[in-house]
């Protein structure tokens, strides 16, 4: 019996093998055939085209028209530093397609951090913008949850795959969730 493996790293694994920090007979039989690709910051031109297909599966999705790419959109993807690579920019495609009323995708509707472009955050810009007054209300982190899967529903209709992918769970678990607080 035979088996591939086809993994995937961050690191440069020739010199953690130099610095034996990884074993070396394990790194020649992973080496039979390497694909290296660079960070979608060092992709140049090529985020639009992938953030091209991402908002044509959304819309395709949603069962809406794809909205268009502003200019300056498309400048803003080319310069951030997109520190969550790929995932991110679905991530920020979906949310821009759906939460989008408008023909074309603006700035604004990326949540990338104003126009820094360059931001290196590791949280989502809406995300850091959320603020809860607990000085006048105390809040639990169940009710920030509840909150969060009651909006998240609400921006799909009530379609509960949509909105666990929304909120990066599965649908077992928003499932669960939502019967936890009946």
């Amino acid at each position: 019996m035979q088996a591939r493996v086809i993994a995937a790293t961050n690191v440069k694994l020739q010199s953690r093998a130099e610095d034996d920090r990884f074993r070396r007979d394990l790194l020649f039989r992973l080496q039979t055939f390497c694909v290296e690709l660079p960070p979608l910051r060092e992709r140049g031109a090529d985020v639009v085209l992938i953030a091209e297909h991402f908002i044509d599966r959304q819309a395709r999705r949603l069962h809406r028209d794809p909205p268009k790419l502003s200019d300056a959109a498309a400048e803003l993807m080319r310069r951030y530093t997109w520190p969550g690579n790929i995932r991110e920019l679905d991530n920020v495609l979906q949310r821009a397609v759906l939460l989008s009323d408008k023909d074309e995708i603006d700035p604004a509707d990326l949540h990338l951090g104003g126009s820094s472009a360059t931001a290196d955050t590791s949280a989502p810009a809406a995300l850091t913008d959320i603020r809860f007054p607990f000085r006048s209300q105390p809040f639990t982190l169940e009710d920030i949850e509840r909150i969060a899967v009651q909006q998240a529903l609400d921006a799909c209709d009530g379609n509960v795959s949509e909105a666990a992918r929304l909120l990066g769970i599965s649908r077992g678990a928003l499932r669960h969730r939502i019967a936890k607080d009946k």
